[in-house]
């Protein structure tokens, strides 16, 4: 992933605690630009939900909705995510992403909210 600048407002920095939120995060995304389906949807909680930001749901709830979406991608390796900044605050880690899908690079800030080790909602900020 590269140099990341990483600021933490509230909560434990080890990066060693696997279930810790920016480590959650930043597996998912390991998984993502891996393109490893399993390993990418074990980083979500079985009821997640992805939202246009502040509340508007994008899809079902559910790992299945996830899966559908990035299965493909991943089998004909159409996406790829470049992480730029990181600040962790609490059980939220907000990312400022360049994420590049079938060739069209966009710009987000996502924000993952963890529960229980697991992801359990993102919401998407586009540019």
């Amino acid at each position: 992933m590269g140099e990341i600048d990483v600021i933490h407002l509230k909560g434990e920095m080890n990066m060693k605690n696997t279930t810790l939120p920016l480590n959650i995060v930043n597996k998912r995304m390991e998984a993502h630009n891996q393109h490893n389906i399993e390993s990418f949807l074990n980083t979500y909680s079985e009821d997640i939900q992805i939202y246009d930001y502040p509340d508007i749901p994008i899809g079902n709830k559910g790992k299945a909705h996830i899966e559908g979406i990035f299965k493909p991608l991943f089998e004909e390796k159409a996406v790829h995510t470049d992480i730029h900044h990181q600040i962790v605050n609490g059980n939220h880690v907000v990312n400022h992403e360049t994420v590049i899908r079938n060739g069209i690079k966009s710009v987000y800030v996502s924000i993952y909210e963890i529960d229980n080790g697991l992801i359990k909602s993102v919401r998407f900020i586009k540019s």
